[in-house]
């Protein structure tokens, strides 16, 4: 019988063929259990690489995520990505009453907030969070807040990036940060309201100029 750890690469490898990505496995040092494969290619950010899988395979995904096995970290972030819609397979695992700030700072943990865009009733729990949460951290609660997209998380998010900019010339260079800026501003554009956007945009560009 195949071990947890092989089943999971099998399903990653798979996915990746499938979408003609290069790919390589290489021992995580680290890990007891190590074996990783990695993806260098950055068309593994656009393509929706697990969307096809079923929901037996998705549950060792997720399952992965929640255990913290070693994933290239691309790769996790594309399992995350499906939470909001497919999370409810693995949510009597995701121990949701102990989330907390502490909680994010262990392996893939902070992914695992993505689980927070499958429904609204979580919207005061993300608007919470982006108050909480610090740089680095904020993978999964961006993804939350992308998969439910309100008018109330967008206003929190234009607050907080608008704050996290005036705080610091450089926000979001060294973490990625700046990419989710550009992808919710992709979004907003037809989705949220013109008028709002657009002050957002120039308050943003004056700040990044001062």
């Amino acid at each position: 019988m195949l071990s947890s750890s092989t089943r999971i690469n099998k399903i990653i490898i798979q996915q990746l063929q499938r979408h003609e990505l290069e790919y390589e496995c290489d021992v995580d040092p680290n890990q007891i259990d190590g074996e990783v494969v990695y993806c260098y290619d950055e068309r593994v950010n656009s393509l929706g690489i697990f969307a096809g899988c079923t929901d037996e395979e998705l549950t060792l995904l997720f399952t992965a995520l929640i255990d913290n096995h070693p994933l290239y970290w691309d790769i996790a972030l594309e399992i995350a990505k499906l939470l909001p819609t497919k999370g409810y397979l693995v949510k009597d695992r995701l121990q949701l009453d102990g989330w907390t700030v502490d909680f994010c700072y262990r392996g893939f943990n902070q992914m695992l907030l993505a689980y927070l865009g499958s429904s609204k009733k979580y919207e005061t729990r993300i608007i919470e969070l982006l108050d909480m949460i610090p740089e680095d951290y904020r993978d999964g609660l961006f993804l939350a807040c992308e998969a439910l997209n309100t008018p109330l998380i967008c206003r929190k998010l234009m607050e907080k990036f608008t704050q996290w900019i005036n705080a610091d010339s450089d926000y979001g260079k060294g973490t990625g940060e700046m990419h989710y800026l550009v992808r919710f501003i992709k979004l907003w554009e037809t989705t949220q309201d013109t008028k709002l956007l657009n002050e957002f945009i120039r308050n943003v560009e004056k700040s990044s100029r001062t």
